[in-house]
């Protein structure tokens, strides 16, 4: 009389952990290659129709999304998710939030934190941002050739980060000193240049370059080096 020796489960269970493997690899090594949401921190700059995001290590991103309002030269931190490179020749990133606008290199200080509960559209419609151009026509990478930024006739070179801006208010005088312009929320930045026929007291639209971490500014804080100067309606 013969007997059957039982069938190990040992040698069934081999199998199917290899099958149940190889389903689950390919899913995470997807969900590896586009993570949900990331940080990246670094500076802002225009390639043609791109706005590019370079870290502090290196890494370039192109950027997509909620961009409205960043401008080249911008240091900032940025929340999205990883996306196909949208035609600029680096890997993309969609914006879903701006966290932190930086203004200087040691995130030591900011012209806008989204702790503050203010979305950062709304701080960049009071800022005047809407009206700038984005591709200005300087980058962070100029920084370094101090002789290629605007000058103070030919008197003083200005340095550090900078952006075009285009910003209202009032102006004032004093002897001595440096004309200001003070806006409606309160900021106040130096001109540097003709002011033309205009005088303290008058509503004026300014357009220029804007200099705020030089530490040796001849107007001793932010100066905007003037483009443009035009009467504003009350």
């Amino acid at each position: 009389m013969s007997s059957r020796r039982p069938r190990s489960p040992f040698r069934l269970i081999g199998p199917v952990l290899l099958l149940a493997a190889g389903l689950v690899l390919p899913a995470r090594a997807g969900f590896a290659a586009y993570p949900d949401i990331i940080h990246v921190d670094g500076y802002l700059s225009a390639s043609g129709d791109c706005l590019m995001l370079r870290e502090h290590d290196g890494r370039t991103y192109a950027l997509r999304g909620e961009t409205r309002g960043l401008l080249g030269g911008d240091h900032v931190r940025l929340e999205g998710r990883l996306a196909p490179d949208p035609g600029c020749g680096a890997p993309g990133f969609a914006v879903t939030r701006v966290q932190t606008l930086w203004s200087d290199d040691h995130h030591r200080s900011t012209y806008f934190d989204s702790l503050t509960g203010e979305p950062f559209q709304h701080y960049a419609e009071r800022a005047g941002r809407f009206d700038e151009r984005r591709d200005a026509g300087y980058d962070r990478d100029r920084d370094a050739h101090p002789g290629d930024l605007p000058d103070r006739r030919g008197r003083y070179v200005y340095q550090g980060p900078h952006r075009d801006v285009t910003l209202v208010g009032r102006l004032h005088e004093a002897e001595g000193a440096c004309p200001t312009l003070e806006t409606s929320q309160n900021i106040v930045v130096a001109l540097d240049g003709s002011l033309g026929n205009y005088q303290a007291g008058d509503m004026v639209s300014v357009s220029g370059v804007l200099f705020d971490g030089d530490p040796n500014a001849p107007c001793g804080g932010a100066t905007v080096v003037l483009h443009s100067i035009r009467g504003h309606g009350r």
